[in-house]
């Protein structure tokens, strides 16, 4: 009844340690083994007799691809855990979106990451160092990036690293892989680890993924500012903030029409500080917090923050949030929407049906269809029987969700 053989560590094989292990195993559809030589053959002597007709042989690259009971099952598929290992990474990524288009790094204040960069698909790796000029003569050519700095990316404002670029340029994947070398971490390692990355790029079309949850001082501090057909924010998920931790982010970055979602429910010092500066055509900005000042009682949390951004526009909150204006909070000429209802402020009045929130408890008022709540995968979280006056939805977590009633839509932070 077996089905899938335990995983082979062993790099190296040993004269008949693996004979006669599967013959018989009629079920079995499943191996993994790190060797990467058949040795005598005699270490696995008919290990896989008569097991099923077809399956998948998880293997190095450099293993010779021979079948048989000794060997690979006859009618598996191969498929080397190199390929399944980079599947499961995330790299930064640069393609290029114009024939000749061109990056490098500069080092400033001596600071010097480990930067390494593949053009074959992480086939091969070579440094990247101060100075080099990396070449994608043709369209959709792309280059992986990683590197191993644990204790950050750069050290601080006047010892850092940065991008350089020409041609167009679209980055994707996750900017952590210059952390971990694979970009699974979320957690940024230390302050000003990501200062001025691209600053000043006004090749870059897209920005990376920025996906940490735990952030460190001034750690995005000026990260795109003066990045001019980059058109799209990246998700900033981390929903606890630190000191000055996005200013200055997207400064200048006058293609810009709309902000990404800033899911904090409470600020931190300077966490916003310039943040939008001189993105002349912005104009949506969503948040989530209450209150303007942070615990500290510090009302320099979005100082200028909308300096410069378009003279109309869309600001969208939750109804808590004081409707101050000026360039230090509601830009002037902007409407203001509830998030809590996603409708305006009139039309919230005249609206039968009504979503608030309160700790991690969802409130529904005058819901006379179903009322179903999504988390932001898309995923049903819980569904509740409509034509109650009252309904009350408790969630797992706290986040974003949203809450489908009838044909209406609402989105909520709890």
């Amino acid at each position: 009844s077996l089905t899938q053989a335990p995983e082979l560590p062993a790099t190296t094989l040993a004269e008949g340690c693996n004979s006669f292990m599967f013959s018989g195993c009629t079920r079995l559809t499943e191996i993994h083994v790190s060797f990467d030589d058949w040795g005598s053959g005699i270490g696995t002597y008919d290990w896989v007799a008569d097991v099923a007709p077809t399956g998948t042989f998880y293997c190095p690259k450099a293993l010779p691809l021979e079948y048989g009971v000794d060997r690979i099952p006859e009618g598996w598929t191969v498929k080397f855990i190199d390929d399944t290992v980079a599947a499961e990474t995330n790299y930064l990524t640069f393609t290029a979106e114009e024939d000749g288009s061109t990056f490098g790094i500069v080092n400033n204040g001596g600071n010097n990451p480990d930067v390494q960069y593949s053009l074959d698909g992480g086939e091969t790796w070579t440094a990247l160092a101060a100075g080099d000029t990396i070449t994608l003569a043709h369209k959709g050519d792309k280059a992986l990036l990683r590197g191993d700095n644990p204790n950050g990316f750069s050290k601080r404002y006047d010892k850092y690293s940065s991008f350089t670029m020409t041609g167009k340029i679209a980055a994707s994947g996750s900017v952590m892989s210059l952390i971990d070398g694979t970009g699974e971490t979320l957690v940024v390692p230390a302050d000003y680890c990501f200062y001025s990355l691209f600053e000043g790029c006004t090749n870059l079309t897209q920005a990376p993924e920025l996906p940490a949850t735990t952030l460190a001082d001034y750690c995005y501090d000026e990260m795109f500012s003066g990045c001019t057909s980059l058109t799209q924010a990246p998700e900033l998920p981390a929903t606890t903030l630190a000191y000055g931790c996005y200013d200055g982010m997207f400064s200048g970055c006058t293609s810009l029409t709309k902000a990404p979602e800033l899911p904090a429910t409470t600020l931190a010092g300077y966490c916003y500080n310039v943040m939008f500066s001189g993105c002349t055509n912005l104009s949506e900005i969503r948040v989530a917090f209450v209150e303007w000042k942070d615990s500290s009682d510090q009302e320099d949390n979005t100082n200028c923050w909308v300096k410069n951004v378009a003279p109309t526009g869309t600001f969208y909150c939750p109804k808590a949030l004081p409707l101050e204006y000026g360039l230090d909070r509601i830009p002037e000429g902007w409407t203001v929407k509830y998030i809590e209802e996603g409708t305006g402020v009139n039309d919230a009045v005249v609206s039968e049906i009504a979503v608030w929130t309160e700790g991690n408890t969802i409130y529904v008022r005058g819901a006379e269809s179903d009322v179903e709540v999504y988390d932001m995968l898309g995923r049903l979280i819980v569904s509740k029987r409509g034509g109650q006056e009252n309904i009350q939805i408790s969630v797992p977590q706290k986040g974003i969700y949203v809450v489908k009633v009838g044909t209406e839509t609402h989105k909520v932070e709890l």
